[in-house]
């Protein structure tokens, strides 16, 4: 599919985490297939953006990924890039135990963000790296289900849950949001363009969505909880 395909919705996903957590590799895995090793990447500054459209129940949904800085003095920008955001991806370093306490820090900040249900996930991200694991799969599905949200273990070298994390969150948030597709009232047979998505009529049509895809249990990741959003943010 491209860019100039007509789409039912965008939705806005923020992907926040600590510097190194492997959040540009994961977005770039996502939308364009492939790895670049981190010692070869440039240091995210500020908020950087790409897209992709994906499939889902036979819509057409555009994902808008904003990859945010993990530096702590990007921080303020990067609460600035919460609101719109239907969805946010959080990510941590299996073999990094700080990567994981920050986490606290993250959900704190998106707790003081007016934002509007919300639909979250958590990524384990280098399960390729096992044998230098420091979280162990238990804690991070203790971390999770607390907050009853969806946790996966990925890796972007082997691109391991990748595309299953990030489509599961966009069907999630079109249970919460419905796909709302919205047509203009005189003509009703056709879909919006990307570029007419905002809402721009009042007619919408409200579709279910199917169960859960099963993850890839490459790995010896640990795959999904079985929950919708972070109940606690309802």
């Amino acid at each position: 599919m491209s860019d100039n395909d007509v789409v039912a919705r965008t939705y806005k996903i923020v992907v926040i985490g600590e510097q190194n957590a492997g959040k540009t590799s994961i977005i770039r895995r996502f939308t364009e297939n492939e790895f670049i090793p981190s010692h070869s990447n440039v240091a995210t500054v500020g908020v950087d953006f790409k897209r992709k459209i994906v499939e889902i129940d036979g819509l057409r949904i555009m994902l808008h990924l904003w990859d945010t800085a993990g530096q702590e003095r990007f921080h303020t920008i990067t609460r600035l890039h919460f609101r719109g955001a239907l969805g946010i991806i959080m990510v941590f370093d299996i073999t990094n135990m700080e990567s994981f306490h920050q986490l606290e820090y993250w959900v704190q900040r998106i707790r003081d963000e007016p934002m509007n249900k919300e639909t979250l996930v958590v990524l384990g991200n280098k399960c390729d790296l096992s044998a230098s694991r420091k979280v162990s799969a238990s804690k991070a599905q203790a971390f999770v289900k607390n907050m009853g949200i969806r946790y996966y273990e990925t890796s972007a070298l082997t691109d391991v849950n990748i595309t299953e994390a990030i489509v599961q969150l966009a069907k999630d948030i079109k249970d919460v949001h419905g796909p709302h597709v919205y047509l203009p009232s005189w003509k009703k047979s056709e879909l919006w363009s990307d570029e007419d998505t905002q809402t721009n009529g009042t007619d919408h049509i409200d579709l279910s969505a199917p169960p859960p895809d099963k993850p890839n249990k490459s790995c010896g990741c640990s795959g999904a909880i079985p929950t919708r959003r972070w109940s606690t943010m309802s």
